[in-house]
């Protein structure tokens, strides 16, 4: 599948749910109750991000 931007593996490490405790705010942000139109990261998707983020920090 490459280049058709629609990878399993990783949709499943970069994508989560909007169920997920971190993806309240993102949740709250829905314009519908019932459909869920935003992307929520994953939990591994976010703290890659924090690690990146203090890394850029520290130098």
């Amino acid at each position: 599948m490459t280049g058709t931007g629609k990878c399993p593996e990783c949709a499943n490490s970069l994508l989560g749910s909007p169920e997920e405790p971190h993806n309240i705010f993102i949740q709250n942000k829905e314009f519908s109750i019932t459909t869920h139109h935003l992307t929520y990261p994953s939990v591994e998707l976010v703290v890659a991000i924090g690690q990146a983020a203090t890394i850029i920090e520290n130098s």
